[in-house]
């Protein structure tokens, strides 16, 4: 396996270097796709023990595919069987299913499609998730026989995986990780960044002068200890409704914590505003 590796990574090589200088280059040999990987399956079954392997690929995004690309991948989608399958998943659901040839792929005969966020509640798809990155961390750091990693290899460990404990033990070591930190923790620490404030102060200032006023930027500076208002003073200045006169007032009111700011400012300056209602489409 050592030579074939070798021999498809010079090909590989070779085939990069001329689509990148086609001109210049001479055509390498190209492997015939489909037809090749199906002799290496043969000759892998002549094998002693692999008489009846299957090989499953699993294509992953399929969405960032041109649709020369998807075409490719819908027929080998299409004929898609053993000792060949080949899946694929999306983040969205595609239109295209046409193939390399007058046929097409559709769901009752060629594929199955399934939802993956259908089998995975928000609990469950938190849990998931963390698993995957512990699991990962202990192979980076070369502990991939670790007791995590045998447990989501062992299906018999399933039951062990849906207690209280063990969930509780995961979720414990990601908050360890990555501690949750408020949106004023953020502020503090990105209004006390050299560059980002002097990034902030340019943008204030560039806003000011669009709005012809008279008030430098330094009175804006007056109010860090509210940064997570301070921050989006820029955004607020690009509306032409919003006067830096009024701004002013309206961030010492934020300061105090009054709440007789306009409805506009209620929201982007963190105050209650009435009830919204949200949507979100996956």
């Amino acid at each position: 396996m050592t030579e074939v590796e070798s021999f498809l990574e010079s090909c590989r090589r070779k085939f990069s270097s001329w689509v990148s200088n086609i001109s210049v280059f001479e055509k390498p040999f190209l492997i015939p796709g489909k037809s090749f990987l199906e002799s290496l399956i043969k000759d892998i079954q002549q094998i002693s023990g692999l008489e009846s392997a299957s090989f499953y690929v699993y294509i992953d995004e399929v969405e960032n595919l041109v649709p020369y690309q998807r075409r490719l991948l819908n027929s080998f989608l299409k004929h898609s069987q053993k000792p060949l399958i080949v899946s694929f998943t999306s983040k969205e659901v595609s239109n295209e299913t046409a193939t390399t040839g007058p046929e097409s792929i559709n769901t009752t005969h060629d594929f199955k499609l399934i939802d993956l966020d259908g089998f995975l509640g928000n609990t469950e798809r938190k849990l998931f998730f963390s698993e995957v990155f512990l699991a990962n961390l202990d192979i980076a750091e070369g502990r991939s026989n670790s007791s995590l990693i045998q447990i989501l290899c062992d299906q018999n460990a399933l039951k062990n995986r849906n207690e209280k404990s063990y969930q509780d033990n995961i979720l414990g070591k990601i908050r360890e990780l990555f501690p949750s930190r408020s949106s004023m923790e953020f502020a503090k620490d990105a209004i006390n960044e050299p560059r980002v404030k002097a990034i902030l102060k340019d943008k204030i200032k560039q806003s000011l002068k669009k709005h012809k006023s008279n008030d430098a930027e330094d009175a804006f500076f007056e109010y860090t200890d509210i940064p997570d208002a301070l921050l989006i003073v820029p955004a607020l200045l690009n509306r032409e409704k919003h006067l830096p006169k009024e701004l002013l007032i309206q961030l010492n009111k934020y300061r105090n914590k009054e709440a007789s700011a306009p409805s506009s400012l209620h929201i982007t300056l963190g105050h209650p505003c009435p009830k919204t209602h949200s949507s979100r489409a996956n």
